[in-house]
C-alpha cells in the first residue's frame, strides 16, 4: 500500500494537478511481484524497468500506426512479449503497460511518447526505490537478488557428489516445465537438500566432537624461522596465527613459506626440512594468510563439506563464538568421522 502511495504521490507531484494520469494499472502487478517474490528473476530491477519503458514504447509506436485498437492491443502485447524474451527483462505487468498503451483512451493517446518517461518510466524508477529500500531493510530478503554471477560459475560442491548445472536443466526438460526461478537458485535448493539429508542420516555431530583439541598454534610476532622449524618438527603443513589473547587472525601453511624465497630440496624433489634459503627475520604475521576461514565449533559436521571444497583447504581453525581458537579440522577427520557414522 505505501509503496504505491508512495509512487502514486510522486508521480502526481510530477506530472502536475492538472495530468489526468500519473499512477499506471501495471504498478499495481510490479508491486505484487516486488514485494511478494522480490527474489523472482521477473521481479530484478532490469526486468522492471526494462519490461516497463520496452513495452510502452512498443505498445505507442503500434498505436499510432495501426489506430484499429481490436488488432493492435493484443499485437502490442505479443510484440512486447518478443521484446522483453530477447532483451531479458522478462516482466509481466510490461505486457499491460503495452495494453494500456493502446486502450488507454485519450488521457494515454493524447501523451504519445511521453507516456513511455512518465508516468511509465517514471513509476516504475520510484517503485524500484521503495523496493531496494523495503527489501533490504526486511529479515530474510535481499534485493536485488545476488543471482547473475553466479549464472555461469560451477559449483564444487555439487560436482563432488557428481551433479552440476546441465543435470539441472535437463530434469526441467524432461518434466517440460517453465519454473519462476533462476538456475542458480535451483542449484542452491538442491545443494541444501543434499546437506539436509546427510544431516538426518548422520545426527547431531557437531566440530567440537570430532576436531583435535591440542593445537599448535603461533602468535602474529613469532619468528618465520621458529615457525617453520615447529611446523616440520610436527610434520604438519599449517597452524593458526593467534593474538595474545588466543584469538585467530590467520593462518600459516607451508606454502606461505614457500612464496618467501627459495627452497632447498631433497633429492626426490620434495621440500626439505632446512629453513627456506635465504628467509627474512620477519614476523610470521606477516606471511600469514588472511582472513582465516574457520568455523564455530557447534556447526554440523556436514556444513564443512563445502567448506572444504568450495575453498579447496585442508584444515580448518575451530573457533568458540567469540573466536577463541579452540580446535583444529582437517579433511582427513571429516572423512573418519563421516565413515564412521555412515557404517
Amino acid at each position: 500500500m505505501f509503496a504505491l502511495l508512495i509512487v502514486g504521490a510522486v508521480g502526481y507531484a510530477a506530472t502536475g494537478p492538472a495530468a489526468s494520469l500519473y499512477l499506471v494499472a501495471s504498478m499495481g502487478a510490479a508491486v505484487v511481484l516486488l514485494q511478494a517474490v522480490p527474489h523472482s528473476p521477473l521481479s530484478q530491477p532490469w526486468p522492471l524497468l526494462g519490461g516497463h519503458v520496452i513495452s510502452a514504447l512498443i505498445g505507442v509506436t503500434i498505436n499510432y500506426w495501426l489506430p484499429d485498437t481490436f488488432v493492435a492491443g493484443p499485437l502490442a502485447v505479443a510484440l512486447a512479449v518478443v521484446a522483453m524474451y530477447f532483451l531479458h527483462c522478462l516482466h509481466p505487468p510490461g505486457g499491460a503497460a503495452a495494453l494500456v498503451a493502446v486502450i488507454g483512451g485519450d488521457a494515454v493517446h493524447q501523451l504519445g511518447y511521453w507516456y513511455v518517461l512518465m508516468p511509465v518510466g517514471l513509476n516504475a524508477l520510484v517503485l524500484l526505490m521503495v523496493s531496494l529500500l523495503v527489501n533490504n531493510i526486511v529479515p530474510s530478503r535481499s534485493y536485488p537478488a545476488k543471482i547473475a554471477v553466479q549464472l555461469s560459475e560451477e559449483d564444487p560442491f555439487l560436482k563432488q557428489v557428481g551433479l552440476d548445472e546441465d543435470d539441472l536443466i535437463a530434469a526441467l526438460h524432461a518434466r517440460d516445465m517453465f519454473l519462476d526461478i533462476s538456475r542458480a537458485d535451483l542449484r542452491e535448493i538442491y545443494r541444501q537438500a543434499i546437506m539436509h539429508a546427510n544431516k538426518r542420516r548422520i545426527g547431531e555431530v557437531i566440530c567440537r566432537d570430532i576436531m583435535t583439541q591440542e593445537v599448535m598454534s603461533f602468535e602474529f610476532h613469532e619468528s618465520c624461522a621458529t615457525a617453520w622449524k615447529a611446523l616440520q618438527d610436527k610434520k604438519i603443513k599449517a597452524a593458526p596465527v593467534v593474538d595474545k589473547q588466543h584469538k585467530i587472525v590467520g593462518i600459516v601453511a607451508v606454502s606461505d613459506f614457500l612464496r618467501t624465497g627459495n627452497h632447498r630440496q631433497t633429492d626426490s624433489g620434495d621440500p626439505g626440512t632446512e629453513a627456506p634459503i635465504g628467509m627474512p627475520a620477519q614476523a610470521v604475521g606477516n606471511i600469514m594468510s588472511t582472513p582465516a576461514i574457520s568455523v564455530v565449533e557447534t556447526l554440523h559436521i556436514v556444513d564443512l563439506l563445502p567448506v572444504f571444497i568450495d575453498h579447496s583447504i585442508h584444515h580448518i581453525p575451530v573457533t568458540d563464538a567469540k573466536s577463541y581458537l579452540r580446535g583444529m579440522i582437517t579433511r582427513t577427520d571429516l572423512m573418519r568421522a563421516l565413515l564412521v557414522t555412515y557404517i
